[in-house]
């Protein structure tokens, strides 16, 4: 079991690396070592750990995103409402651009651009394909 302890900074990273953050990644991460230890506990065996843990926490990121996202996703009058602000950079630029945007680009342009998430994880999480996106 030690080896699985030498793994959970390298599985953290994979998740962090897809723009989740350290808290919310630890509890993927945590989630995906239950699912390691129950799927031991049934008798079967894993060949490669680190690849399985990363698909697992992989899934399970997917699926927290999807149940979560109206936390995570603003929608279009606080995306608007941040354009209003007195203080102006370029940030507000994009800010306005994206306000114009038709809302399901606006969700989409808005995770990437602004929140910084990583476009395979945001077209997932909105339920599009990441050609469309």
């Amino acid at each position: 079991m030690n080896a699985y302890y030498d793994l959970y900074e390298d599985v953290l990273s994979y998740v962090m690396a897809r723009g989740v953050e350290r808290a919310e990644a630890e509890d993927v991460v945590q989630d995906a070592y239950l699912k390691l230890l129950r799927h031991q506990q049934q008798g079967k065996k894993i060949t490669n750990p680190a690849g399985w843990l990363k698909k697992v926490s992989y899934h399970l990121m997917v699926d927290h995103y999807r149940k979560t996202k109206p936390a995570h996703i603003e929608d279009a009058s606080q995306i608007e409402a941040e354009t209003d602000s007195e203080d102006h950079g370029p940030e507000d630029c994009l800010l306005g651009i994206i306000a114009s945007l038709p809302y399901k680009y606006k969700k989409a342009v808005y995770l990437v651009d602004v929140k910084g998430i990583k476009q395979r994880v945001a077209a997932e999480s909105l339920g599009l394909s990441l050609p469309t996106f």
